[in-house]
């Protein structure tokens, strides 16, 4: 059977044709005897020039998109410093009741940007916190912008890279100019008008999911004078939730479990919870072994000040440790305890370092200093315990072991040694110690310094 001219010329049409593939095409051509026709060959050749100058536009684009990434990572680093810097200094004084002049300029009650249904509970939530902070009622209000503040030359030259970036396009620095405008950040003032335009270009031109949820924001508050319409928020939120936004999801999943501006679904609520859970627990195993750090513990207004019925009183307020004096005084004497060789203080220093506080960063050199200070009173050189030990410096022992184990197997102040690792926590497993079970499991089941078994796993 012969194959018709038209036929080769199908093959050839809506396709780029490679060179093999012209190899190819001209090898069945000749094997069916059907000679390639002169316009099969033009037609290969000027798809073969359209995929080669196709190629380099886009390596054009790649290139500059990385250009823009990279300065990009520079002008936020410079930003977020910035505003790092004036929110600690705001906060200091904040607290010590001497908020300057050009400070309270800058504080106005933004409830009158809000719409009537919700502006007399907003009020209500400013005189609130002004009694806990010891405001007046028509002080209370939140600080929004900096924009009195004189911005430093490098932080004036970041925003108008700033701009620039965002006018060319490039989706990240749109989003972080609207977010500038959104929070009054970098000491600019706050312009939620503006806010809400620029959220609406973003979403228009990339479909940002951070764009849609805050346009979903604006159209079920009304805030900034956007248009008050639940359907859109409906719209846009549902959208940025499908997209993985957690927050976005949260929101999505609560309205459809409480019948909020929709239908009361659970089985559909479910759903979106479950696609915040799985990009929440996929974030958290793409990190070292046994997933990344947890966040800690949110302080809330009540730990400091009481609750209804006094300080020390509310549910979470055990977590409540001390004020920062106090909270210094007491690291001093764990320091002082364990110098004298108390090991219950030391570890209690070793998992302070290791956890962070609200009076002081993680150190995960200081904790694996500490921990192997309180390991060289309990064991022996060869890994024994010591036989004169009580059974609290048992329990030490346990907890000392495991957590070496741990910051072992995850590089945490040491470096990474997966077979010391599973010594050290086989040891702490032996000794009750709950996590270091956990992190053996995670050998057995992954096959580190063992074979892999999920029986094994599942039994520890």
């Amino acid at each position: 059977m012969r194959l018709t001219a038209g036929l080769l010329l199908w093959a050839a049409a809506g396709s780029i044709v490679r060179a093999e593939d012209k190899a190819t095409l001209a090898r069945a051509s000749t094997d069916l005897a059907v000679p390639p026709s002169a316009s099969v060959i033009l037609a290969a050749h000027t798809d073969e020039q359209r995929f080669s100058g196709f190629l380099e536009d886009q390596m054009e684009i790649d290139s500059r998109r990385q250009a823009q990434a990279k300065e990009y990572e520079e002008i936020h680093s410079i930003l977020h410093d910035y505003q790092t810097k004036i929110e600690k200094k705001d906060e200091q004084l904040l607290l010590q009741q001497k908020l300057p002049e050009s400070i309270l300029k800058i504080r106005r009650d933004v409830s009158q940007d809000l719409p009537e249904p919700i502006k007399t509970p907003f009020r209500a939530m400013q005189q609130l916190i002004g009694g806990v902070l010891g405001w007046t009622p028509h002080s209370a209000y939140i600080r929004v912008t900096a924009g009195p503040r004189k911005q430093p030359e490098k932080v004036r030259s970041a925003l108008e890279r700033l701009e620039k970036l965002a006018d060319d396009g490039f989706e990240r620095a749109m989003v972080l100019r609207a977010e500038m405008k959104m929070y009054g950040r970098y000491s600019t003032p706050m312009d939620l008008g503006s806010a809400f335009e620029e959220y609406q270009a973003i979403s228009e031109k990339t479909g940002n999911a951070q764009a849609q949820y805050m346009l979903g924001f604006f159209y079920s508050t009304g805030v900034g004078g956007a248009p008050q319409k639940n359907s859109l928020a409906l719209l846009y939120t549902s959208l940025a939730a499908l997209q993985g936004h957690i927050a976005a999801g949260m929101v999505m999943g609560f309205r459809t479990k409480m019948g909020a501006g929709v239908p009361a679904d659970c089985a559909e609520a479910v759903e979106y919870y479950r696609l915040v859970a799985r990009t929440a627990i996929d974030y958290y195993v793409s990190g070292p072994p046994l997933g990344r750090t947890m966040p800690g513990y949110r302080m809330r207004l009540s730990d400091d000040a009481g609750s209804a019925y006094g300080v020390k009183t509310g549910p979470y307020s055990l977590y409540r440790a001390t004020g920062r004096e106090e909270f210094g005084k007491l690291v001093e004497y764990y320091r002082f305890s364990a110098q004298k060789g108390n090991l219950k203080a030391g570890m209690a220093l070793a998992d302070l370092y290791y956890s962070g506080h609200e009076h002081m960063p993680r150190n995960l050199t200081m904790s694996a200093r500490h921990v192997r200070n309180v390991l060289s009173h309990i064991f022996t050189a060869d890994g024994k315990l010591r036989l004169d030990l009580t059974q609290a410096e048992v329990n030490v022992a346990g907890n000392a072991a495991g957590l070496y184990g741990i910051m072992l197997l995850r590089g945490e102040g040491v470096e990474e040694d997966t077979r010391l690792a599973a010594k050290w926590l086989e040891i702490g497993a032996g000794l009750g110690h709950g996590a270091a079970t956990n992190a053996l499991g995670y050998m057995y089941q992954h096959g580190i310094e063992v074979a892999a078994s999920s029986e094994d796993a599942i039994e520890l």
